[in-house]
């Protein structure tokens, strides 16, 4: 049986800002980005124009495993309605093929319900191929696993795979295993079988059942999906995205793309990107050194003040180092934030070693013309909402921290939260600013859900204090904020939304399902997200999807496709 990536998850919260103060910028390194999908204690995440910061502290107190759905013995799994006999064989149409599985065995269609999770605690059949389906919550008392799984053969990823072993034959078809004896392509078919029952007689009495029942839909062709990077909304139709050939933007909420990529500039040399409305943006194009030359490495900052049609340049020189060296600027990865035309900051991470967490930060006065070094508390992200106040966080382990300034970036102060813990593993997530709002994430044991809580500040009290959690276990994936009292949250495979700073919660199934953890709304109806590529392996890059009704049904875009 393959490996299926497990539910755990962490939140990358983005501003959902009100047009035009709609921001995003170029993503850090996924390197960085140590909580997500990869199992860590604790995670920091920037993605927005206005404050998004993360904390995700590992807690072996919240020990309910969330799962898809609620827990139940088959979460995700519909039992048929008939055959109601228990004991026996039931036949199952599938695909133009039909098979026989136990009568007492579940059966769940993968392609159609929503909130199905694969069960390895007990017997089914799982029709249909989603690349990424989480695992159900484990029970208390496993039973014996038996699962068969049914998939068009051109919807996974080994209808390119290599025949290996004898073939075996099934009413005349032969199937071919592949990547396992139990991996089994059948080609005349166009279908794939994963058999994983409790004991050998039964996989082979449902391999032997398999026969055709009907025309076998022909295959059709994947289109691969437009890779994008980084993106962002300056208006219910307007937007940008980055993607391998350039920067795109769109005034027709994605049915047609230009191509604003500075002159001159390769797109694998984008470090950075930021629009502060539709037509004011910034680009930053990084310049490796030339060690030969003794030449330090650099930044290009291109502005526009007309969406793109025309671009200014003008070049920040960063600190003479020699290439890798400890300290070393990463000329790759750009922070922009602008609070006006006119004020900016730019900050670039050093690479150091697991004990520090440094960056430089620079400050413009004048749209990006000249800049000044200012200071950087710790490597992370930044945001600012005026020419002086401005918020980031950073660290390593647990020393990671909220910072504010109020002079511009010259000076720093740590911020503190009711709850606070004495060793936090992560950084806070603090996601508009402008509203005061703070999300702290906090996974179960399992790493299978966990809590997300809202923070906020009144008065002049300098402390965040607890004014609402999301109703639900669920990993929360991403978060965006319309206002102070509008959030919607995706939580696979739910998307939660409020209007009331999360006193009433609307909860709604996604069509596809959402998990990406890149998300912005322009409006209550108007978003767009990054979602992890369906192609079937695990380096395909994000894909961008938009919705025009709250988040019920998202559709693919492809920025700058030919």
């Amino acid at each position: 049986m393959r490996a299926r990536p497990g539910p755990s998850r962490c939140l990358r919260a983005d501003i959902g800002a009100l047009p035009p103060q709609r921001l995003r910028r170029l993503r850090r390194p996924r390197a960085v980005d140590g909580l997500c999908r990869g199992g860590l204690p604790g995670h920091a995440a920037w993605r927005a124009g206005s404050v998004v910061l993360l904390i995700a502290v590992a807690s072996a107190a919240v020990s309910a495993a969330a799962g898809c759905g609620v827990p139940r013995s088959h979460a995700g799994v519909s039992r048929p309605t008939s055959p109601a006999v228990l004991g026996g064989w039931k036949p199952v149409r599938y695909a133009g093929v039909e098979v026989d599985v136990p009568a007492s065995w579940p059966v769940v269609d993968l392609g159609t319900d929503r909130t199905a999770c694969l069960s390895y605690n007990g017997p089914a059949l799982y029709l249909g191929w989603v690349d990424g389906v989480p695992s159900c919550p484990t029970s208390a008392a496993p039973s014996p696993a038996g699962i068969v799984e049914l998939a068009p053969l051109s919807a996974t990823p080994y209808a390119a795979a290599r025949p290996m072993g004898r073939p075996v034959t099934v009413h005349g078809q032969a199937g071919y295993p592949v990547k396992g004896p139990d991996i089994l392509a059948f080609p005349s078919l166009g279908l794939l079988v994963l058999l994983e029952a409790s004991d050998k007689s039964t996989d082979r009495h449902v391999l032997d059942s398999l026969r055709q029942a009907g025309p076998i839909p022909a295959p059709s062709p994947a289109r691969p999906p437009t890779t994008v990077s980084a993106m962002g909304l300056t208006g219910a139709q307007a937007g940008w995205a980055v993607t391998a050939r350039g920067l795109f933007a769109t005034g027709t909420g994605g049915r047609r793309w230009a191509d604003i990529t500075p002159p001159g500039v390769r797109p694998r040399r984008i470090s950075g990107v930021f629009f502060l409305d539709a037509r004011h943006g910034w680009v930053a194009a990084g310049v490796p050194p030339q060690p030969a030359r003794s030449t330090p490495p650099g930044e290009v900052i291109y502005r526009t003040a007309d969406g793109g049609a025309r671009w200014q340049a003008d070049r920040l020189a960063l600190p003479a180092q020699r290439y890798y060296d400890t300290g070393f600027v990463n000329w790759t990865s750009a922070d922009l934030a602008f609070a006006d035309p006119l004020h900016g900051w730019i900050e670039l991470p050093r690479a150091t070693n697991t004990s520090h967490s440094e960056a430089v930060l620079y400050r413009t006065g004048d749209g990006g013309r000249s800049w000044t070094q200012v200071t950087a508390p710790a490597a992370g992200p930044i945001t600012f909402t005026s020419a002086t106040q401005g918020w980031t966080s950073g660290g390593v382990g647990t020393n990671q921290r909220l910072y504010a300034t109020a002079d511009g970036g010259h000076s720093w102060q740590k911020q503190a939260w009711a709850g606070e813990q004495a060793s936090p593993r992560a950084a806070p997530a603090i996601f508009g600013p402008r509203h005061q709002i703070l999300a702290i994430g906090i996974p179960n044991a399992a790493q299978t859900g966990g809590t997300l809580t809202f923070y906020g500040r009144t008065g002049t009290d300098p402390a965040w204090r607890p004014v609402a959690a999301l109703p639900s276990q669920l990993t929360a994936d991403a978060a965006a904020v319309l206002g102070a009292s509008d959030w919607v949250v995706v939580a696979d495979p739910y998307l939660f939304t409020t209007t009331d700073s999360g006193l009433h919660w609307t909860r709604i199934l996604t069509t596809p399902r959402i998990d990406g953890t890149d998300l912005v709304m322009a409006s209550a109806r108007h978003g767009w997200i990054l979602q992890p590529a369906a192609c079937g392996t695990f380096s395909c890059g994000d894909e961008l999807l938009a919705t025009t009704d709250g988040g019920r049904t998202w559709t693919p875009l492809n920025p700058g496709a030919r």
